[in-house]
């Protein structure tokens, strides 16, 4: 198998303190991983920097042969659209959209996940008890 996911000696700092200090691991392609860890250990921050969100202060990432550090912001930009995808652990969510929405924007827009945007467009209308319709917000209200 190839090498999908190379960290070396990376390293993250906010100031003195350091999220990630000289971590080095590689994942293969089809392999399953899971990152685990103590409150503070540096899982967002590795996960962040993999996906493009943040930035390592030592070492690099390589991912599917690019080089994350190395990339500027319209390379990142296209990386993130094209190589990964987020759920965020906060309610990083938009009031005014329904996930019906969101999967006719993604196939509309030529969406790189367009097998679950096309799968989200199918989504049947929801009703009420009373056989309402409504389109309920992709919101934690």
């Amino acid at each position: 198998m190839s090498v999908l996911v190379e960290a070396e000696h990376l390293t993250r700092a906010y100031g003195s303190m350091r999220a990630l200090d000289d971590l080095s691991f590689s994942v293969d392609s089809g392999e399953w991983i899971a990152i685990m860890g103590p409150s503070g250990s540096g899982k967002t921050t590795l996960v962040n920097i993999i996906g493009g969100l943040d930035a390592p202060t030592g070492g690099r990432v390589v991912v599917d042969g690019a080089d994350i550090g190395g990339m500027d912001e319209s390379a990142l930009t296209r990386y993130r659209a094209e190589k990964v995808g987020f759920v965020f652990q906060q309610f990083h969510l938009v009031p005014y959209l329904t996930a019906r929405g969101l999967g006719a924007r993604g196939v509309a827009a030529g969406c790189a996940r367009c097998q679950a945007c096309s799968a989200m467009s199918l989504l049947e209308t929801p009703t009420d008890d009373d056989g309402r319709t409504f389109l309920p917000l992709l919101s934690n209200r």
